[in-house]
């Protein structure tokens, strides 16, 4: 997908976000330290990096991941995480008064992707670092010709190190939020329209 593509993605879903979450998640320019990454297409390190097992009895539950394209673990890769709670995904609305972990399953049983989705990445960049996650919107392997529900909408990591522990998050906000549905992690390259946080901050 060109940049200039998966940029407009990146934006339509932000604009879904409430305000403070759009403000945290918000596109920056990329500092000098990491501007040379742009295009890099392949994720950094190795999947055997990856040492939680899929379908294992404890810890997160995810599937093997999945390959995208035809040049192998090169083009990126897409793993999901199964939640198993009560309430499931609403892909259809913005954000409302039901879309908050704490909320009674009986009275809200949908939360919405995109609520959902912004906290995970708060909680990644808490984790790993504002410089080693991003991403809300369209992830590895997505159909972004068909409905939100085919989007693969997923946070991002660029280096098979910080998988294991992503996918732990990811594991965390699922039983937080009470969610029975899967919520997906992609392993990409950077692209020119990913927002970089300034590591000079770190």
């Amino acid at each position: 997908m060109r940049p200039v593509v998966l940029a407009s993605v990146y934006a339509a879903c932000l604009s879904c976000v409430q305000t403070a979450e759009r403000a945290v998640i918000a596109p920056q320019t990329p500092p000098r330290t990491v501007i040379a990454l742009c295009g890099q297409a392949h994720p950094f390190g190795d999947p055997q990096q990856m040492t939680i097992a899929p379908g294992a009895s404890e810890g997160p539950s995810v599937t093997a991941p999945q390959l995208c394209g035809d040049t192998g673990w090169s083009a990126g890769a897409y793993i999901k995480v199964h939640g198993h709670g009560a309430r499931h995904f609403n892909y259809t609305h913005t954000r409302g008064a039901c879309d908050a972990p704490e909320a009674d399953p009986g009275a809200c049983p949908t939360v919405s992707i995109l609520a959902f989705a912004g906290a995970v990445i708060v909680a990644l960049r808490a984790r790993l670092g504002a410089s080693h996650a991003d991403g809300l919107g369209l992830g590895v392997c997505g159909n972004f010709n068909g409905p939100l529900s085919q989007w693969n909408i997923s946070s991002r990591v660029h280096d098979w190190r910080f998988v294991d522990e992503a996918l732990r998050v990811i594991d965390e906000e699922l039983r937080r939020w009470n969610l029975g549905d899967d919520y997906g992690l992609s392993i990409s390259g950077f692209d020119c329209a990913v927002q970089l946080s300034d590591t000079r901050r770190r």
